[in-house]
């Protein structure tokens, strides 16, 4: 396990030596954030204090908004390919969130949009260009959180742990590979690495909570649901305690991230982000 330390900024970043690519192969952090640890960046959109239980239109929210977000993420890190900021040969890892737009809380949970924090080499992504307003710009889709219910948090939680983290870090360890140094930002690649790596992980990783799920209601039969129901009865904010409403939540889960593809992959609109990055590549 590492160690952490304080920049002057405030920024939370493992102890050890600077970044400099000339050294060799990154070796990817492999440490978790400090437990509780986000620099907040928000604000975000507020939660509603009076939403009680699941609704389909934030779920979809969410959902598209995950989409996008692994959409802008690899155009960041394909222009960084193009910038010779990072190296095919460096380590793609991933961390914990570290940057969060809102304050959650136990009923107003806030839920990230892109399913972990990606590094290359040893560093969060937004920490490798110098240039604050692009360090802004990618820090943004990595920040961007959603308020749900605690049963579609609970979902979004074992989408993560059962192959969307992973998923997420293929698609992006795919562009550091194929993206060319100093070559335009390739759409291609960027579009295989959303559709054909993310995306496709994420259906997976939709089934694979349905599983869980279906595994654990068949398991326990009439008499263990009756317990469960008595066990539960007092404590609205256990999302297991409703079995079934998980099932609902991660069925639809699972129909709409199968629908979803990013706007931001169009040609046109995927250029213009591109440049808009690299504009910001240029400003000091």
């Amino acid at each position: 396990m590492g160690s952490w330390r304080v920049r002057p900024s405030g920024l939370l970043v493992p102890d050890g030596p600077g970044r400099n690519l000339k050294d060799g192969p990154g070796v990817g952090w492999g440490i978790p954030a400090p437990p509780g640890h986000r620099t907040f960046v928000g604000p975000g959109k507020a939660p509603n204090p009076d939403t009680r239980g699941w609704n389909q239109p934030e779920l979809h929210e969410h959902v598209r908004g995950r989409a996008e977000a692994t959409a802008a993420v690899l155009i960041g890190v394909a222009l960084l390919k193009k910038l010779n900021l990072v190296s095919s040969f460096q380590t793609v890892d991933y961390t914990g969130a570290v940057w969060q737009d809102w304050v959650g809380n136990e009923e107003n949970n806030r839920a990230h949009r892109f399913p972990c924090n990606p590094t290359i080499g040893r560093h969060n992504i937004p920490d490798i260009p110098k240039p604050p307003r692009l360090k802004e710009a990618l820090i943004k889709p990595l920040a961007k959180t959603d308020f749900l219910d605690v049963v579609v948090n609970h979902v979004d939680s074992r989408f993560e742990a059962l192959g969307g983290k992973e998923s997420a870090i293929a698609a992006v360890r795919f562009v550091v590979k194929e993206q060319g140094e100093g070559k335009p930002v390739n759409r291609d690649v960027i579009h295989y690495a959303a559709v054909n790596i993310a995306k496709a992980g994420y259906v997976r990783a939709c089934a694979a909570v349905q599983a869980e799920v279906r595994t654990r209601i068949n398991r326990e039969g009439l008499v263990g649901m009756m317990k469960r129901n008595e066990k539960f009865k007092n404590k609205p904010l256990a999302p297991t305690g409703n079995l079934e409403a998980v099932g609902d939540v991660i069925y639809d889960y699972a129909g709409y991230t199968a629908l979803c593809e990013p706007i931001l992959l169009r040609a046109g609109l995927l250029a213009e982000e591109a440049k808009r990055l690299e504009s910001f590549a240029k400003q000091e």
